[in-house]
């Protein structure tokens, strides 16, 4: 019985492990991308989820999300994309994910040259 409770930690360790390799080993945008905090408004997005920066500051991906929602509220409001540039940044749209009637959450990817900002949200409609 003892034995069994010791194997499980190591099992899930040794797990942990094997994960941690294998997203260092991804690629180099799983390396040099920053973890940028989403806390704040970005109206008209209900939730910003997620922002990811790599080649420009957490501050200045901050600032590219907030001048594409901003865009996206020009543009139609709640449910417009942004079909021109932001601070000089080409963005896209992923596939929304949609709860039909209630929400959708969709992911988001700015480039600029070599800089980028991925960024996810959620949008009540």
């Amino acid at each position: 019985m003892n034995k069994k409770i010791l194997v499980l930690p190591i099992v899930m360790a040794v797990a942990a492990l094997g994960l941690i390799s294998s997203t260092a080993q991804a690629g180099s945008d799983a390396t040099v991308s920053a973890a940028c905090s989403s806390k704040g408004n970005f109206p008209p997005a209900s939730y910003v989820t997620s922002i990811a920066a790599k080649g420009v500051s957490c501050a200045k991906a901050r600032q590219v999300v907030k001048a594409y929602h901003a865009c996206r509220k020009a543009s139609g409001g709640a449910s417009a994309k942004c079909n021109r540039r932001v601070l000089g940044f080409s963005c896209r749209e992923g596939r929304r994910q949609s709860v039909p009637g209630v929400q959708y959450s969709v992911g988001v990817s700015c480039v600029k040259g070599s800089s980028k900002v991925n960024s996810t949200y959620t949008q009540n409609v």
